[in-house]
């Protein structure tokens, strides 16, 4: 799971120019992190930010730690993605990208065909349909 991370974890949709930025997280989309992470599902944020204030605000709100190879810089959402799944050595087809932004989850498919999009909206739907299959099991 690759997580944009304005307008999905926290409401801010701007740059956090300073870690003290007014931001509010979103209590329900960090529950479904926390979630996956517990089920062992791999999560990483895609962001266009300062890497340090993105740090700063997520150790200061307990979730940094559920987010591993994670590509914080100013680059395109697609570059951003790309990076991280040659770090991570993974294929595309193997991992979701969330994002709130329609016109966002279109650009990164077009530039990476393999990768699964999902709308943020769609991530309860996401973990409900891998717990039919059995694929996971939250008790």
């Amino acid at each position: 799971m690759i997580w944009g991370l304005k307008g999905i974890i926290w409401d801010w949709m701007g740059t956090l120019l300073r870690p003290f930025h007014p931001y509010g997280m979103k209590e329900d989309m960090i529950e479904l992190v926390r979630k996956f992470h517990k089920l062992g599902l791999w999560n990483s944020i895609a962001t266009r930010n300062k890497i340090e204030n993105v740090e700063i605000i997520l150790k200061k709100e307990g979730i940094f730690e559920l987010f591993t190879d994670n590509s914080i810089w100013y680059s395109t959402k697609a570059e951003l993605i790309k990076n991280t799944l040659k770090i991570k050595k993974v294929d595309a087809k193997h991992v979701f990208y969330i994002d709130d932004k329609k016109l966002a989850l279109r650009e990164v498919k077009r530039e990476i065909p393999r990768l699964n999009v999902l709308e943020d909206t769609k991530v309860r739907t996401l973990l409900q349909i891998l717990k039919e299959k059995g694929d996971v099991n939250d008790e």
